[in-house]
């Protein structure tokens, strides 16, 4: 998966950003049912630098991992590490 969107300059709202990342990364696994089947098993991983690490091993990076945990653990459940900023 491509790493060097900046969907910060996609000038949309966030909420289109974020569906914009969805669809990035089912564009990139290949299908919804491969998208469905991996979030299952991303949903039972609650801890933010494992579930950075297991999409990372599907070609994951950025932003759309952000997306990506709130999508199956709940809008607002990502903690933005001390001393960084998101810019997303």
């Amino acid at each position: 998966m491509s790493i060097t969107i900046n969907y910060t300059k996609l000038h949309l709202s966030h909420a289109d950003r974020v569906a914009a990342a969805l669809q990035d990364i089912k564009d990139w696994l290949g299908s919804d049912e491969k998208f469905d089947s991996i979030s299952r098993e991303l949903s039972r991983v609650p801890d933010q630098d494992q579930f950075c690490h297991w999409a990372d091993f599907a070609g994951v990076r950025g932003f759309p991992v952000i997306v990506w945990y709130e999508h199956v653990h709940g809008k607002g459940t990502w903690q933005i590490p001390a001393g960084h900023v998101d810019g997303n």
